[in-house]
């Protein structure tokens, strides 16, 4: 998964104000992608032939730079409720950034 950008902030656009970008809706999506990740795994435990996920690659851009202490001062906070949700996997997230 990649550029998920999760802020608890209004709506807005990318730098280039090219991309709308739904920050606080984000959180829900990337919870969405996870729910989707456990089903697989859920269905994989009844089929003898597919094997259970290995890892989730989390591709850069978890969190968007408006929680920065410039902006939003909640960077901490923001990156723990996104890796909260990926912590519910049943397998590793490799953070790649």
């Amino acid at each position: 998964i990649a550029d998920v950008q999760w802020a608890d902030a209004p709506d807005g656009t990318n730098y280039a104000k090219t991309v709308r970008r739904h920050y606080r809706g984000a959180l829900n999506v990337l919870g969405n992608a996870v729910d989707w990740w456990l089903s697989l795994s859920n269905e994989d435990e009844d089929d003898e032939h597919e094997p259970p996920l290995s890892f989730i690659a989390q591709l850069g851009d978890l969190i968007d730079g408006k929680n920065n202490a410039a902006q939003l001062d909640q960077t901490d906070a923001a990156m723990k409720a996104a890796l909260d949700r990926l912590d519910r996997l049943p397998c590793p997230s490799v953070n790649l950034v």
